[in-house]
């Protein structure tokens, strides 16, 4: 059937933009090995490899362009073993930058796609790769991503070659919690996130809190006992020791439970040195519990 006459210029339109979008494909030339180049070259759902002197090529699937088929190259050694990788990278709502990385396999002589090692233990708060930044100082590459606020997630290359979850945070929103560390906040700002570093096994190895505006701040934070008996809890449960502080006791805060509803507080006493427990966060606030 013939095209009407009033919708061919409609039809030209959409021709010219699905065109223009890919009209000057992004082209990389890539310096991979010793006298080994690939020309990495930007199509709509794919990109296209090259390799010269072999002349080996390959089709590798795109799968974060946005809406619009958008997306760009970067390029960068993602793994640090001093070859040169690079990731499709495209905006998510104006806001996230979602990467697709590709490693550059010498012994193959050709690009893997990099995927995160999955461990049910331990679960980072961006759900893939946003925001890349590396350190390749300490060889760890950094996700960021934005929620209720900005999430940063760590990872490094384990044993087996793999990218493993090697630090991520939680918020500590609970307004109980909140309330008790700022009202005992010495000095600086109240911690807001609780910082867990995992092995390669997804196992949990240290936590600390920090501040978001100064996250390298590594200052145990210090609470003092404002309630006139605070029990003592060998474990984050309902069942306490015979040990408790007393009103005016100094404390850090060196952990919190998953649901921040306990803190691990270490207690340094002049004569008994140091004395390590767990105690209720609404139990340090005076705040009445329903058991």
């Amino acid at each position: 059937m013939p095209m009407k006459p009033a919708l061919i210029p409609f039809a030209i339109a959409l021709a010219s933009a699905a065109l223009s979008a890919y009209a000057t494909p992004e082209v990389l030339t890539i310096q991979v090995d010793q006298g080994v180049t690939a020309r990495v070259q930007q199509a709509e759902d794919a990109v296209l490899v090259r390799f010269t002197p072999s002349g080996k090529t390959q089709r590798l699937k795109i799968d974060n362009s946005d809406d619009d088929a958008h997306y760009r190259l970067e390029v960068n050694d993602f793994n640090f073993d001093g070859h040169q990788d690079f990731a499709s990278v495209s905006s998510i709502d104006g806001v996230d930058e979602s990467y697709q990385v590709f490693l550059y396999d010498p012994k193959g002589q050709q690009f893997v796609p990099l995927e995160p090692k999955r461990n049910a233990k331990a679960g980072g708060n961006c759900d893939g790769l946003f925001g890349v930044t590396l350190n390749k100082q300490t060889h760890t590459l950094y996700s960021a991503c934005r929620g209720a606020g900005w999430y940063v997630d760590a990872y490094r290359y384990g044993t087996d070659g793999r990218l493993y979850l090697y630090e991520a945070t939680q918020s500590l929103d609970d307004d109980d919690l909140q309330k008790l560390l700022g009202k005992n906040a010495a000095q600086g700002d109240v911690p807001e996130d609780l910082l867990r570093t995992y092995d390669e096994q997804g196992n949990v190895v240290s936590r600390r809190l920090r501040s978001r505006s100064d996250p390298d701040d590594k200052q145990v934070p210090v609470i003092h006992v404002s309630v006139e008996r605070l029990p003592l809890h060998a474990t984050p449960t309902e069942n306490p020791t015979p040990r408790y502080l007393v009103r005016g006791d100094a404390v850090e805060v060196v952990d919190v439970s998953d649901d921040a509803q306990w803190l691990k507080v270490a207690y340094r006493n002049p004569h008994k040195g140091t004395i390590n427990g767990w105690v209720s966060v609404a139990d340090a606030a005076g705040e009445p519990r329903h058991q």
